[in-house]
């Protein structure tokens, strides 16, 4: 499985080495947060057992002034500027295991 998307690490290398400062939590959006959460919480715990500490589903806009606890129906129409995410908080936040997590990220994402 992973084998076929090798080609897709060397994409991700010149973004991976010039990413922000490392945060504590990692937010992932991939338009719907249930299949995110199953390939972290599940397939990437399988590659790196006790990797995550916390893996929490939510939402999140870029908007200073979106509205505030939209419920998930709301979200789903469109209206409100937010997408689905999952929050992501690693046992070892490192910049190797971020680097992991991202790179296990964007094998099922395509941006």
């Amino acid at each position: 499985y992973f084998e076929a998307f090798e080609p897709f690490r060397n994409r991700l290398s010149h973004f991976i080495t010039t990413m922000a400062p490392i945060k504590d939590i990692i937010s992932l959006g991939a338009g719907c947060y249930w299949g995110t959460e199953k390939y972290v919480r599940n397939d990437f715990q399988k590659r790196f057992p006790n990797s995550i500490k916390s893996a929490t589903v939510g939402f999140m806009s870029p908007d200073e002034n979106h509205m505030k606890n939209p419920s998930y129906r709301q979200v789903c129409s469109g209206t409100t500027g937010h997408v689905e995410v999952l929050d992501v908080e690693l046992n070892d936040p490192s910049e190797g295991m971020v680097k992991e997590l991202l790179q296990f990220f964007f094998l099922f994402h395509d941006p």
